[in-house]
């Protein structure tokens, strides 16, 4: 899969760095569902809320791995 490489401070670990995603990344991930479910999801608190960066709304992968890891 390819990442988007924008790296943001983890906010928990200030030593780490966090790769972000896109929605359709994360769509992806999550069996190629569409953008709409994903924000759905969100909305529903089954996914993490994203983060806006330089106006750009994205995913931490971190985040996104727990998750699954918790689901």
């Amino acid at each position: 899969m390819d990442r988007t490489y924008i790296k943001l401070q983890n906010d928990s670990n200030l030593d780490g760095l966090d790769y972000l995603l896109t929605v359709k990344q994360v769509a992806k991930i999550y069996g190629d569902c569409d953008d709409s479910t994903v924000w759905r999801w969100v909305k529903q608190g089954i996914l993490p809320k994203p983060v806006k960066v330089g106006g750009r709304t994205l995913w931490r992968e971190s985040e996104i791995q727990t998750n699954i890891r918790e689901a």
